[in-house]
Formats: structure tokens, sequence, C-alpha cells
């Protein structure tokens, strides 16, 4: 299978996943329902006792969809799934075995959040919101790859001891507002890993990510 299709092939399960945890609320029928996108940036990098000082934070790509329970006027349960593209980078500044070295680390995943949202409003008919969440994530490794240059010559290596699913938590805040018939929105999260990525060794993701999103409900 092409990795093009397995990417599809893991894609449609988490957005079945997705579906089947929203039907599976019992108060789905009564609550407010809005879906939207979102897409960001992240700030990620790897921790671990055997992790080198050398591997910097990466800016890379975060995008997806997102369904929002509305319950009441402050509280919101809001299930994501979201293709997040993680690992760290090695600048050049840093030698390897006396030879210039950098690298990136493509550690790509479709991460399934279940956030718990809390809104403050700001204004009387809530126009304008701010909110805080959390709640735990799984991400299904779409990629592990090793992109190189050492002493001027590229290459690359696949991560084979990544594990296969990253669980973890993530927690932020952020704010949204009215915009036509829907809400635009912007939040920071930060999300780390709550066991070793490794099959080898104690590795984990932290990654900070900056999200704007839409709502068209």
């Amino acid at each position: 299978m092409r990795g093009e299709d397995k990417i599809m092939k893991k894609f449609g399960i988490g957005f079945s996943i997705l579906i089947l945890c929203l039907l599976s609320f019992p108060f789905y029928a009564q609550a407010a329902i809005g879906f939207g996108v979102k897409a960001g940036v992240n700030y990620a990098n790897i921790s671990g006792p055997g992790v080198g000082k050398e591997w910097e934070n990466r800016m890379a790509l975060v995008a997806g969809a997102f369904f929002t329970f509305n319950i009441g006027k402050i509280f919101a349960l809001q299930p994501e799934i979201l293709y997040s593209q993680k690992g760290p980078k090695w600048d050049e500044q840093f030698q390897l075995e006396g030879e210039d070295f950098k690298a990136t680390a493509h550690m790509d995943y479709l991460d399934i959040a279940a956030l718990a949202k809390v809104f403050i409003p700001v204004t009387s008919n809530s126009a304008f919101r701010i909110n805080v969440f959390a709640g735990p994530y799984v991400g299904f490794k779409l990629k592990g790859k090793l992109e190189y240059e050492w002493g001027g010559e590229p290459g690359e290596n696949d991560l084979e001891y990544l594990k296969s699913q990253d669980v973890g938590l993530v927690f932020g805040g952020g704010f949204d507002f009215a915009v036509g018939s829907g809400r635009l929105s912007v939040d920071a999260r930060y999300g780390k890993s709550l066991s070793s990525i490794s099959k080898d060794e104690d590795m984990k993701h932290q990654v900070f990510s900056v999200l704007l999103g839409y709502s068209f409900k």
C-alpha cells in the first residue's frame, strides 16, 4: 500500500472513531452542536534522559476539524481530529563526530482529542468569550523519518523505534468572537506525551501550538 493510501486509511479510521465518540454522548440531541475547522503551527520538540541539548524546537503544521457540544452557556465538550507534524530539528551549529550536521525529525500523527472547555463571557451578549480547556489525546503515527545532511552529504533514515501510538494530555486557552453566522477562534495550547513514544528509551513529545479556527455554528 502506498504511503498516501495508508494516510487516507488512518484518517478515515480516525474520523470514524471521532463520529462514534460524538454519538456516544447521551445528551447529544439536546446539546447545541457546532462544527468547525482550524489550522496553525506547532513548536515541537522531544524530551527524555537520552535526548541531547542539540535538538531544538521545530516549527511545523497542525490542521484539522472539530465538533463543539455546547452545554449551557459556559461549558462545552470539544472532540477534535488534527493532522499534527511533530519532531524536533538539529541545527548545523552543532557538529556530529567533527562534521557539520543538521537534521529534521519528521514525526507526523493523526491526533484525536477530547477536550472539556469552559467559556468566560466578556460581553453581556457573549459576542466575545475567553476560554480554557484540557483533555486527553491519542495520536496515530503517520510518518517517522529522519532527514539529515552530514558533512555535506544528504540522507534519511526511518525512525523504526517510534511506537505506532502516542497518548498524552493537552491544555490551553484562547478566545472566540462572532463573525457572520459563526465564530472565529484563536487558541494556544501545550501537549505532552504521558508515556514514551519510543520502543527503546524514555522519550516524549512536547508541543506548543497556536491555532486559528472557525466554527460554523
